[in-house]
Protein backbone atom coordinates (compact mmCIF):
# COMPACT_ATOMS: atom_id res chain seq x y z
CA UNK A 1 0.00 0.00 0.00
CA UNK A 2 1.42 3.30 -0.95
CA UNK A 3 1.87 6.17 1.20
CA UNK A 4 0.03 9.61 0.54
CA UNK A 5 2.23 12.77 0.42
CA UNK A 6 1.43 15.94 2.31
CA UNK A 7 1.76 19.10 0.11
CA UNK A 8 -0.85 21.73 1.41
CA UNK A 9 0.54 23.05 4.56
CA UNK A 10 2.37 26.38 5.12
CA UNK A 11 5.30 26.26 7.48
CA UNK A 12 7.03 28.80 5.77
CA UNK A 13 7.64 31.15 8.17
CA UNK A 14 9.39 28.63 10.15
CA UNK A 15 12.11 27.93 6.88
CA UNK A 16 12.90 31.87 6.83
CA UNK A 17 12.59 33.53 10.02
CA UNK A 18 12.31 36.89 9.77
CA UNK A 19 16.04 38.18 10.84
CA UNK A 20 15.36 42.05 12.43
CA UNK A 21 16.18 41.64 15.82
CA UNK A 22 13.47 44.01 16.40
CA UNK A 23 11.41 40.88 17.17
CA UNK A 24 8.63 42.11 19.24
CA UNK A 25 7.15 43.81 16.03
CA UNK A 26 7.14 47.41 17.59
CA UNK A 27 9.07 50.42 17.64
CA UNK A 28 6.74 51.80 19.80
CA UNK A 29 3.50 51.36 21.17
CA UNK A 30 1.86 52.68 18.24
CA UNK A 31 3.87 51.75 15.21
CA UNK A 32 4.42 48.57 13.95
CA UNK A 33 7.47 46.98 12.80
CA UNK A 34 8.23 47.12 9.02
CA UNK A 35 8.08 44.34 7.05
CA UNK A 36 11.28 45.34 4.59
CA UNK A 37 14.22 42.93 4.52
CA UNK A 38 16.16 43.16 7.78
CA UNK A 39 18.71 45.11 5.67
CA UNK A 40 21.00 46.81 8.17
CA UNK A 41 23.31 45.13 10.99
CA UNK A 42 24.67 46.32 14.12
CA UNK A 43 28.20 47.81 13.27
CA UNK A 44 29.92 47.12 16.43
CA UNK A 45 29.58 43.20 16.94
CA UNK A 46 28.14 42.44 13.52
CA UNK A 47 25.49 39.80 15.18
CA UNK A 48 22.24 41.31 14.56
CA UNK A 49 20.66 42.90 11.41
CA UNK A 50 17.68 45.14 11.07
CA UNK A 51 15.07 46.09 8.64
CA UNK A 52 15.41 50.20 9.59
CA UNK A 53 16.96 52.42 11.90
CA UNK A 54 14.06 52.78 13.83
CA UNK A 55 13.77 49.10 14.71
CA UNK A 56 18.03 49.07 15.34
CA UNK A 57 17.17 52.16 18.32
CA UNK A 58 13.72 50.43 19.68
CA UNK A 59 16.33 47.63 20.16
CA UNK A 60 18.86 48.44 21.33
CA UNK A 61 18.68 48.89 25.13
CA UNK A 62 18.25 44.93 24.92
CA UNK A 63 20.80 44.30 22.55
CA UNK A 64 23.88 46.66 24.05
CA UNK A 65 23.48 43.75 26.48
CA UNK A 66 25.55 41.27 24.16
CA UNK A 67 26.55 44.07 21.79
CA UNK A 68 29.12 45.20 24.69
CA UNK A 69 29.38 42.10 26.33
CA UNK A 70 32.80 41.13 27.26
CA UNK A 71 32.32 37.40 25.23
CA UNK A 72 33.70 39.60 22.65
CA UNK A 73 36.79 40.41 23.54
CA UNK A 74 40.16 38.86 22.10
CA UNK A 75 40.73 37.53 25.57
CA UNK A 76 37.86 36.48 27.61
CA UNK A 77 38.27 36.49 31.31
CA UNK A 78 36.99 33.66 32.71
CA UNK A 79 34.87 33.77 36.19
CA UNK A 80 37.51 32.01 38.52
CA UNK A 81 40.25 34.74 37.20
CA UNK A 82 37.74 37.62 38.28
CA UNK A 83 37.34 35.90 41.53
CA UNK A 84 41.15 35.51 42.08
CA UNK A 85 40.13 31.58 42.83
CA UNK A 86 41.57 28.59 41.51
CA UNK A 87 39.33 26.89 39.29
CA UNK A 88 37.34 23.54 39.83
CA UNK A 89 38.85 21.98 36.62
CA UNK A 90 42.54 22.44 38.22
CA UNK A 91 42.19 19.95 41.49
CA UNK A 92 39.03 18.01 39.69
CA UNK A 93 36.49 19.29 42.40
CA UNK A 94 33.92 19.93 39.84
CA UNK A 95 32.29 16.97 37.84
CA UNK A 96 34.24 16.17 34.75
CA UNK A 97 30.73 16.07 32.58
CA UNK A 98 26.70 15.72 33.18
CA UNK A 99 24.20 14.08 31.71
CA UNK A 100 24.27 11.01 29.80
CA UNK A 101 26.59 9.98 27.16
CA UNK A 102 23.86 9.90 24.63
CA UNK A 103 24.59 11.38 21.23
CA UNK A 104 21.69 12.44 19.74
CA UNK A 105 23.58 15.03 17.76
CA UNK A 106 26.62 14.22 15.93
CA UNK A 107 30.13 14.91 17.46
CA UNK A 108 31.90 14.83 14.58
CA UNK A 109 31.55 16.88 11.49
CA UNK A 110 29.26 14.67 8.94
CA UNK A 111 30.37 13.00 6.15
CA UNK A 112 29.61 12.00 2.94
CA UNK A 113 30.65 8.32 3.06
CA UNK A 114 30.05 7.67 -0.52
CA UNK A 115 31.90 10.46 -2.44
CA UNK A 116 30.89 8.59 -5.94
CA UNK A 117 32.07 11.22 -8.30
CA UNK A 118 35.65 10.57 -6.95
CA UNK A 119 35.26 6.89 -6.57
CA UNK A 120 33.17 4.93 -8.73
CA UNK A 121 32.77 8.35 -10.99
CA UNK A 122 30.47 9.97 -13.96
CA UNK A 123 30.44 6.65 -15.71
CA UNK A 124 28.80 4.38 -13.08
CA UNK A 125 26.04 6.78 -12.36
CA UNK A 126 23.31 4.12 -13.22
CA UNK A 127 25.34 1.64 -10.75
CA UNK A 128 22.92 0.59 -7.65
CA UNK A 129 25.06 1.55 -4.49
CA UNK A 130 24.19 0.12 -1.22
CA UNK A 131 25.07 1.39 2.04
CA UNK A 132 25.44 0.26 5.64
CA UNK A 133 25.66 2.58 9.24
CA UNK A 134 26.07 0.39 11.40
CA UNK A 135 26.28 2.35 14.27
CA UNK A 136 24.70 5.30 13.01
CA UNK A 137 23.96 7.81 16.01
CA UNK A 138 22.39 10.48 14.50
CA UNK A 139 21.38 11.34 10.32
CA UNK A 140 24.66 13.57 10.17
CA UNK A 141 26.36 11.23 7.93
CA UNK A 142 23.43 9.99 6.16
CA UNK A 143 22.17 13.69 5.11
CA UNK A 144 25.42 14.77 3.62
CA UNK A 145 25.69 11.38 1.92
CA UNK A 146 22.31 11.64 -0.13
CA UNK A 147 22.37 15.49 -0.12
CA UNK A 148 25.58 15.33 -1.94
CA UNK A 149 24.59 12.07 -4.67
CA UNK A 150 25.74 13.20 -7.78
CA UNK A 151 22.68 15.04 -9.73
CA UNK A 152 22.48 12.52 -12.62
CA UNK A 153 22.42 9.78 -10.66
CA UNK A 154 19.59 6.94 -11.50
CA UNK A 155 20.68 3.80 -9.88
CA UNK A 156 18.80 2.53 -6.94
CA UNK A 157 20.52 3.96 -3.49
CA UNK A 158 20.18 1.28 -0.82
CA UNK A 159 20.94 3.11 2.95
CA UNK A 160 20.33 0.74 6.04
CA UNK A 161 21.17 2.44 9.05
CA UNK A 162 21.63 0.73 12.88
CA UNK A 163 21.60 1.57 16.53
CA UNK A 164 21.68 -0.02 19.82
CA UNK A 165 19.97 2.84 21.30
CA UNK A 166 16.42 2.87 20.71
CA UNK A 167 15.74 6.61 21.18
CA UNK A 168 18.39 7.60 18.35
CA UNK A 169 16.60 5.54 16.34
CA UNK A 170 13.02 6.62 16.76
CA UNK A 171 14.44 10.10 16.10
CA UNK A 172 15.87 8.94 12.61
CA UNK A 173 12.51 7.27 11.89
CA UNK A 174 10.68 10.43 12.58
CA UNK A 175 13.49 12.63 10.38
CA UNK A 176 13.15 10.20 7.58
CA UNK A 177 9.28 9.73 7.65
CA UNK A 178 9.07 13.82 7.67
CA UNK A 179 11.10 14.13 4.90
CA UNK A 180 9.46 10.78 3.01
CA UNK A 181 5.70 12.08 3.95
CA UNK A 182 5.71 16.38 3.50
CA UNK A 183 6.91 18.34 0.35
CA UNK A 184 10.84 19.20 0.67
CA UNK A 185 10.36 22.55 1.93
CA UNK A 186 7.84 21.73 4.49
CA UNK A 187 9.76 18.84 5.42
CA UNK A 188 12.56 20.71 6.16
CA UNK A 189 10.70 23.36 8.56
CA UNK A 190 10.18 20.65 10.83
CA UNK A 191 13.11 18.63 10.56
CA UNK A 192 15.84 21.27 11.33
CA UNK A 193 13.77 21.99 14.48
CA UNK A 194 13.06 18.17 15.78
CA UNK A 195 16.34 17.19 15.33
CA UNK A 196 18.24 20.37 16.80
CA UNK A 197 15.55 22.29 19.28
CA UNK A 198 14.69 21.71 22.78
CA UNK A 199 11.57 23.55 21.67
CA UNK A 200 9.30 23.69 19.07
CA UNK A 201 6.13 25.69 17.84
CA UNK A 202 3.19 23.68 18.24
CA UNK A 203 1.89 23.78 14.48
CA UNK A 204 5.18 21.54 13.54
CA UNK A 205 4.27 18.94 16.28
CA UNK A 206 0.60 19.02 15.11
CA UNK A 207 1.50 18.12 11.57
CA UNK A 208 3.29 15.60 13.13
CA UNK A 209 0.49 14.10 14.67
CA UNK A 210 -1.80 14.11 11.59
CA UNK A 211 0.36 12.52 9.08
CA UNK A 212 3.27 10.38 10.84
CA UNK A 213 1.52 9.72 14.50
CA UNK A 214 -1.19 7.40 12.01
CA UNK A 215 1.72 5.55 10.34
CA UNK A 216 2.48 4.20 13.55
CA UNK A 217 -0.65 3.55 15.49
CA UNK A 218 -1.54 1.44 12.27
CA UNK A 219 1.41 -0.65 12.58
CA UNK A 220 1.32 -0.90 16.91
CA UNK A 221 -2.98 -2.10 15.66
CA UNK A 222 -1.45 -4.84 13.92
CA UNK A 223 1.24 -6.11 16.36
CA UNK A 224 -1.11 -7.10 19.55
CA UNK A 225 -0.55 -10.51 19.39
CA UNK A 226 2.75 -10.90 18.23
CA UNK A 227 5.67 -12.14 20.77
CA UNK A 228 7.31 -9.29 23.15
CA UNK A 229 11.01 -10.63 21.83
CA UNK A 230 9.93 -11.10 18.39
CA UNK A 231 10.78 -8.50 15.49
CA UNK A 232 8.28 -7.06 13.54
CA UNK A 233 8.93 -4.57 10.54
CA UNK A 234 6.66 -2.44 8.26
CA UNK A 235 7.66 -0.53 5.06
CA UNK A 236 5.93 1.78 3.74
CA UNK A 237 6.07 2.51 0.12
CA UNK A 238 5.84 6.48 -1.27
CA UNK A 239 5.85 5.95 -4.96
CA UNK A 240 9.23 4.35 -5.99
CA UNK A 241 11.16 5.30 -2.71
CA UNK A 242 10.43 3.34 0.86
CA UNK A 243 11.25 3.22 4.10
CA UNK A 244 11.29 0.15 6.20
CA UNK A 245 11.43 0.37 10.15
CA UNK A 246 12.32 -3.06 11.94
CA UNK A 247 11.60 -2.61 15.88
CA UNK A 248 10.03 -5.22 18.76
CA UNK A 249 6.30 -4.86 19.84
CA UNK A 250 7.50 -2.76 22.85
CA UNK A 251 9.44 -0.50 20.69
CA UNK A 252 6.50 0.35 18.39
CA UNK A 253 4.58 0.93 20.70
CA UNK A 254 7.13 3.74 22.32
CA UNK A 255 7.55 5.16 19.41
CA UNK A 256 4.08 6.61 19.20
CA UNK A 257 4.97 9.17 22.47
CA UNK A 258 8.05 10.92 19.90
CA UNK A 259 5.23 12.78 18.86
CA UNK A 260 3.34 13.76 21.69
CA UNK A 261 4.51 15.67 24.50
CA UNK A 262 4.07 13.64 27.85
CA UNK A 263 0.88 14.51 30.01
CA UNK A 264 1.03 16.91 31.99
CA UNK A 265 4.30 18.50 31.24
CA UNK A 266 5.19 22.25 30.59
CA UNK A 267 7.50 23.74 28.85
CA UNK A 268 8.94 25.92 32.01
CA UNK A 269 9.55 21.90 33.42
CA UNK A 270 11.95 20.64 30.35
CA UNK A 271 13.13 24.25 30.29
CA UNK A 272 14.54 23.62 33.78
CA UNK A 273 15.32 20.11 33.45
CA UNK A 274 17.46 21.36 29.96
CA UNK A 275 19.55 23.91 31.80
CA UNK A 276 19.90 22.27 35.14
CA UNK A 277 22.25 20.28 32.83
CA UNK A 278 23.24 22.80 30.16
CA UNK A 279 24.37 25.97 32.64
CA UNK A 280 25.14 23.76 35.66
CA UNK A 281 26.56 26.06 38.52
CA UNK A 282 29.16 23.58 39.62
CA UNK A 283 30.39 23.17 35.95
CA UNK A 284 30.95 26.88 35.15
CA UNK A 285 34.74 26.38 35.36
CA UNK A 286 34.66 23.98 32.54
CA UNK A 287 32.28 26.27 30.58
CA UNK A 288 34.39 29.19 30.83
CA UNK A 289 37.21 27.53 30.27
CA UNK A 290 35.83 26.70 26.89
CA UNK A 291 34.26 29.97 26.19
CA UNK A 292 37.86 30.79 26.63
CA UNK A 293 39.45 29.33 24.00
CA UNK A 294 37.08 29.90 21.17
CA UNK A 295 36.72 32.71 18.76
CA UNK A 296 34.70 36.10 20.01
CA UNK A 297 31.33 34.91 17.97
CA UNK A 298 31.87 30.98 18.26
CA UNK A 299 31.83 31.65 22.04
CA UNK A 300 28.27 34.02 21.57
CA UNK A 301 26.96 30.62 19.69
CA UNK A 302 27.90 28.16 22.62
CA UNK A 303 26.54 30.09 25.38
CA UNK A 304 23.53 31.40 22.89
CA UNK A 305 22.57 27.43 22.58
CA UNK A 306 23.21 26.08 26.11
CA UNK A 307 21.34 29.29 27.06
CA UNK A 308 17.67 28.53 24.77
CA UNK A 309 18.21 25.33 23.51
CA UNK A 310 16.62 26.63 20.27
CA UNK A 311 18.62 26.54 16.48
CA UNK A 312 18.04 29.79 15.16
CA UNK A 313 19.80 32.93 13.67
CA UNK A 314 20.79 35.04 16.70
CA UNK A 315 18.39 37.97 16.26
CA UNK A 316 15.26 35.70 15.07
CA UNK A 317 12.17 35.51 17.03
CA UNK A 318 11.67 32.60 19.80
CA UNK A 319 8.14 33.34 20.75
CA UNK A 320 6.35 30.61 18.69
CA UNK A 321 8.57 27.97 20.11
CA UNK A 322 6.32 26.78 23.17
CA UNK A 323 6.02 23.10 23.08
CA UNK A 324 8.98 20.77 24.45
CA UNK A 325 10.18 18.52 21.44
CA UNK A 326 9.15 14.95 22.56
CA UNK A 327 11.96 13.32 20.76
CA UNK A 328 13.88 15.07 23.39
CA UNK A 329 11.77 14.83 26.46
CA UNK A 330 10.55 11.60 26.77
CA UNK A 331 11.24 11.41 30.50
CA UNK A 332 10.94 15.68 31.48
CA UNK A 333 13.12 15.35 34.31
CA UNK A 334 16.21 13.83 32.08
CA UNK A 335 17.93 16.31 29.44
CA UNK A 336 19.33 13.51 27.54
CA UNK A 337 22.86 14.74 26.36
CA UNK A 338 25.64 15.56 28.05
CA UNK A 339 26.71 19.29 28.85
CA UNK A 340 28.78 20.03 26.34
CA UNK A 341 26.60 18.68 23.53
CA UNK A 342 25.83 21.05 20.62
CA UNK A 343 24.73 21.27 17.23
CA UNK A 344 28.04 23.04 16.30
CA UNK A 345 30.17 19.46 16.52
CA UNK A 346 27.97 17.86 13.63
CA UNK A 347 28.92 19.73 11.12
CA UNK A 348 31.96 21.48 9.33
CA UNK A 349 32.94 25.41 10.81
CA UNK A 350 34.38 25.87 7.35
CA UNK A 351 31.38 24.34 5.50
CA UNK A 352 28.78 26.56 7.29
CA UNK A 353 30.32 29.84 8.52
CA UNK A 354 30.27 30.70 4.66
CA UNK A 355 26.56 30.59 4.96
CA UNK A 356 26.28 33.32 7.59
CA UNK A 357 24.09 36.29 6.93
CA UNK A 358 24.74 40.28 6.84
CA UNK A 359 25.63 39.43 10.02
CA UNK A 360 28.62 37.88 9.81
CA UNK A 361 29.38 36.83 13.25
CA UNK A 362 26.17 34.90 13.47
CA UNK A 363 26.87 31.75 14.19
CA UNK A 364 23.97 29.88 14.81
CA UNK A 365 22.67 31.89 11.96
CA UNK A 366 25.52 30.22 9.59
CA UNK A 367 24.80 26.76 10.85
CA UNK A 368 20.94 27.24 10.75
CA UNK A 369 21.31 28.39 6.73
CA UNK A 370 23.66 25.86 6.07
CA UNK A 371 21.44 22.68 7.92
CA UNK A 372 18.32 24.33 5.59
CA UNK A 373 20.61 24.13 2.70
CA UNK A 374 21.48 20.54 2.90
CA UNK A 375 18.28 19.27 4.02
CA UNK A 376 16.97 20.60 1.42
CA UNK A 377 19.21 18.85 -1.24
CA UNK A 378 18.43 16.00 1.18
CA UNK A 379 14.76 16.55 1.02
CA UNK A 380 14.79 16.59 -3.00
CA UNK A 381 16.68 13.81 -3.26
CA UNK A 382 14.47 11.42 -1.19
CA UNK A 383 11.39 12.53 -3.38
CA UNK A 384 13.05 11.21 -6.79
CA UNK A 385 13.07 7.75 -7.55
CA UNK A 386 15.16 4.67 -6.19
CA UNK A 387 15.83 6.04 -2.42
CA UNK A 388 15.58 3.28 0.26
CA UNK A 389 16.32 3.22 4.01
CA UNK A 390 15.96 0.18 6.27
CA UNK A 391 16.23 0.81 9.91
CA UNK A 392 17.35 -1.33 12.98
CA UNK A 393 17.36 -1.17 16.30
CA UNK A 394 19.85 -4.14 17.58
CA UNK A 395 23.59 -4.96 18.89
CA UNK A 396 25.72 -4.20 16.04
CA UNK A 397 27.32 -7.39 17.04
CA UNK A 398 24.01 -9.35 15.55
CA UNK A 399 23.22 -7.42 12.49
CA UNK A 400 24.12 -9.47 10.16
CA UNK A 401 21.52 -12.05 11.26
CA UNK A 402 18.81 -9.36 10.32
CA UNK A 403 20.86 -8.79 6.89
CA UNK A 404 20.43 -11.66 6.03
CA UNK A 405 18.83 -11.51 2.41
CA UNK A 406 20.52 -8.03 1.21
CA UNK A 407 22.72 -7.99 -0.66
CA UNK A 408 26.97 -6.84 0.06
CA UNK A 409 27.36 -3.63 1.07
CA UNK A 410 29.05 -0.83 -1.28
CA UNK A 411 29.83 1.17 1.63
CA UNK A 412 29.97 0.37 5.33
CA UNK A 413 30.39 3.03 7.93
CA UNK A 414 30.61 1.41 11.25
CA UNK A 415 31.47 5.17 13.32
CA UNK A 416 33.62 4.39 16.16
CA UNK A 417 32.84 0.92 17.32
CA UNK A 418 36.39 -0.18 17.11
CA UNK A 419 37.26 1.42 20.36
CA UNK A 420 37.98 -0.12 23.16
CA UNK A 421 34.96 1.63 25.26
CA UNK A 422 32.74 -0.53 22.68
CA UNK A 423 32.97 -3.66 21.04
CA UNK A 424 36.55 -3.09 19.65
CA UNK A 425 38.59 -3.65 16.39
CA UNK A 426 38.72 -6.70 16.20
CA UNK A 427 34.83 -7.79 17.19
CA UNK A 428 33.54 -5.43 15.05
CA UNK A 429 35.72 -6.00 11.74
CA UNK A 430 34.49 -9.52 12.34
CA UNK A 431 30.95 -8.97 11.83
CA UNK A 432 31.44 -6.29 8.94
CA UNK A 433 33.73 -7.73 7.33
CA UNK A 434 31.43 -10.48 5.34
CA UNK A 435 29.00 -7.80 4.42
CA UNK A 436 31.42 -5.74 3.06
CA UNK A 437 31.69 -5.96 -1.48
CA UNK A 438 34.99 -7.92 -2.42
CA UNK A 439 37.20 -5.31 -4.51
CA UNK A 440 36.72 -7.51 -7.74
CA UNK A 441 32.85 -6.84 -7.27
CA UNK A 442 33.35 -2.85 -6.70
CA UNK A 443 37.13 -1.65 -6.29
CA UNK A 444 35.54 0.83 -4.20
CA UNK A 445 33.46 -0.40 -1.85
CA UNK A 446 35.31 0.36 1.61
CA UNK A 447 34.45 -0.07 5.45
CA UNK A 448 34.90 3.05 7.13
CA UNK A 449 36.02 2.83 10.96
CA UNK A 450 36.43 6.17 12.95
CA UNK A 451 38.44 5.67 16.25
CA UNK A 452 37.91 8.15 18.62
CA UNK A 453 40.32 7.22 21.41
CA UNK A 454 42.73 4.97 19.80
CA UNK A 455 45.97 7.64 20.23
CA UNK A 456 44.92 9.27 23.87
CA UNK A 457 44.49 5.99 25.12
CA UNK A 458 47.69 5.19 23.67
CA UNK A 459 49.56 8.19 25.11
CA UNK A 460 48.29 7.28 28.62
CA UNK A 461 49.96 3.79 28.17
CA UNK A 462 53.40 5.35 27.50
CA UNK A 463 53.12 7.97 29.45
CA UNK A 464 53.18 11.97 30.23
CA UNK A 465 56.59 12.04 29.73
CA UNK A 466 56.20 10.93 25.98
CA UNK A 467 53.25 13.30 25.15
CA UNK A 468 55.02 16.45 26.59
CA UNK A 469 58.20 15.74 24.50
CA UNK A 470 55.63 15.07 21.48
CA UNK A 471 54.01 18.34 22.02
CA UNK A 472 56.25 20.94 22.82
CA UNK A 473 57.12 21.57 18.83
CA UNK A 474 53.59 22.38 19.15
CA UNK A 475 53.20 24.44 21.87
CA UNK A 476 56.13 26.61 20.19
CA UNK A 477 54.53 27.06 17.34
CA UNK A 478 50.73 28.23 18.66
CA UNK A 479 50.72 29.05 22.01
CA UNK A 480 54.53 30.40 22.39
CA UNK A 481 56.37 28.75 25.48
CA UNK A 482 54.31 27.27 28.56
CA UNK A 483 53.87 29.67 31.36
CA UNK A 484 56.47 29.43 34.63
CA UNK A 485 54.97 31.50 37.13
CA UNK A 486 53.88 30.81 40.80
CA UNK A 487 50.00 30.68 40.24
CA UNK A 488 49.85 29.47 36.45
CA UNK A 489 45.83 29.58 36.53
CA UNK A 490 45.57 32.79 36.28
CA UNK A 491 47.69 33.42 32.91
CA UNK A 492 45.81 33.17 29.74
CA UNK A 493 48.73 31.09 28.18
CA UNK A 494 48.15 28.66 31.04
CA UNK A 495 44.60 28.21 30.51
CA UNK A 496 45.50 28.37 26.44
CA UNK A 497 47.85 25.38 26.99
CA UNK A 498 45.98 23.15 29.39
CA UNK A 499 43.15 23.03 27.31
CA UNK A 500 45.01 22.62 23.70
CA UNK A 501 47.21 20.01 25.13
CA UNK A 502 45.44 17.02 24.02
CA UNK A 503 45.18 18.90 20.21
CA UNK A 504 49.35 18.35 19.84
CA UNK A 505 51.87 14.92 19.61
CA UNK A 506 52.81 12.71 17.07
CA UNK A 507 49.80 11.30 16.36
CA UNK A 508 50.28 9.12 13.55
CA UNK A 509 53.16 7.16 15.11
CA UNK A 510 50.81 6.86 18.64
CA UNK A 511 48.33 5.55 16.19
CA UNK A 512 50.62 3.59 14.18
CA UNK A 513 51.98 1.92 17.68
CA UNK A 514 47.99 1.31 18.93
CA UNK A 515 47.93 -0.78 15.84
CA UNK A 516 50.76 -3.10 16.36
CA UNK A 517 49.62 -3.28 20.03
CA UNK A 518 46.15 -4.47 18.86
CA UNK A 519 47.46 -6.71 16.16
CA UNK A 520 45.30 -5.00 13.84
CA UNK A 521 46.86 -6.32 10.69
CA UNK A 522 46.90 -9.84 11.24
CA UNK A 523 43.41 -9.96 12.29
CA UNK A 524 42.49 -7.73 8.91
CA UNK A 525 44.90 -9.83 6.79
CA UNK A 526 43.23 -12.84 8.16
CA UNK A 527 39.67 -11.64 7.37
CA UNK A 528 41.14 -10.75 3.81
CA UNK A 529 40.90 -6.97 4.48
CA UNK A 530 43.46 -4.29 4.32
CA UNK A 531 43.81 -0.69 4.96
CA UNK A 532 43.31 1.82 1.98
CA UNK A 533 46.01 4.13 0.84
CA UNK A 534 45.31 6.24 0.06
CA UNK A 535 42.10 7.34 1.75
CA UNK A 536 39.04 8.45 -0.98
CA UNK A 537 36.84 9.13 1.82
CA UNK A 538 38.04 11.63 4.46
CA UNK A 539 41.30 12.38 5.61
CA UNK A 540 43.15 9.81 8.01
CA UNK A 541 43.28 12.96 11.22
CA UNK A 542 40.67 15.58 9.18
CA UNK A 543 40.74 17.43 12.32
CA UNK A 544 44.72 17.27 13.41
CA UNK A 545 46.95 20.18 13.91
CA UNK A 546 50.23 19.93 11.92
CA UNK A 547 53.27 22.42 12.43
CA UNK A 548 52.26 23.12 8.62
CA UNK A 549 48.13 24.64 10.19
CA UNK A 550 47.77 28.38 9.91
CA UNK A 551 47.37 30.01 13.09
CA UNK A 552 43.61 30.92 11.67
CA UNK A 553 42.63 27.33 11.28
CA UNK A 554 44.26 26.86 14.71
CA UNK A 555 42.07 29.21 16.32
CA UNK A 556 39.33 27.55 14.59
CA UNK A 557 40.37 24.38 15.80
CA UNK A 558 40.23 25.42 19.51
CA UNK A 559 36.49 25.35 19.37
CA UNK A 560 36.11 22.48 21.85
CA UNK A 561 34.01 19.86 20.30
CA UNK A 562 37.40 17.81 18.96
CA UNK A 563 40.32 16.03 20.49
CA UNK A 564 42.51 16.31 17.27
CA UNK A 565 43.97 13.03 17.16
CA UNK A 566 40.46 11.46 15.81
CA UNK A 567 41.48 8.44 13.02
CA UNK A 568 40.11 7.19 10.65
CA UNK A 569 40.87 4.11 8.80
CA UNK A 570 39.40 2.67 5.27
CA UNK A 571 39.58 -0.78 4.66
CA UNK A 572 38.88 -2.99 1.36
CA UNK A 573 38.17 -6.71 0.91
CA UNK A 574 39.82 -9.21 -1.18
CA UNK A 575 38.38 -11.93 -2.44
CA UNK A 576 36.88 -14.32 -0.34
CA UNK A 577 37.19 -14.62 4.01
CA UNK A 578 39.19 -17.63 5.34
CA UNK A 579 37.03 -19.93 6.92
CA UNK A 580 38.82 -20.30 10.33
CA UNK A 581 38.43 -16.58 10.43
CA UNK A 582 34.40 -16.34 10.38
Amino acid sequence: METNVSNNIDLSAFLNPSLCANNKQHVSSELPQSVSPAGLRCSSCKLVQYCSKACQSAHWRKHKNICKSDLWEKTYMPGWLKDGQPPSWLDGTGPSNLGPSQYSWGNMPALNILKMKDNEGIDNLHRDMSLLFGASGDLGNVVKTVAELPENYDGECSLVLNDMNFAIVARNAMLLLTALTFDPHTAISIMIHLWYSASMPSKLLRALQDYILPLIDDVCGRINNKEPDSFQAKTWNFGTRSLRLQLQPHEWRQLRNFVKVPAGVTPIQTEATRRRIMLAPERVDYLHRTLFNQPPAVRVATLRLREDGILLPYGASKAAFDTPNPTLFQNPKVWPMRDDASPLAGWEYKEHIRWAPMAVNDVTGSLFFYIKDVLLHFCQRVHKPGIHFGLHCVNATVLPSHLKNHRAFDRIEIWNICDRGYIGAAAALRTFVPLLQPITENPHAALLSLFMTAVTENYDTIGAAQRTIDSVPYVKRFLGSAPHTPTPWTTPSFIRLTTCYCMFGDFENTFKTFVKDNNLIAEMRALGVKPRKPHTIVEPCPLRITLHTSQEEFERRCVGHYSGSERYMEIVRWVGIPSEAL
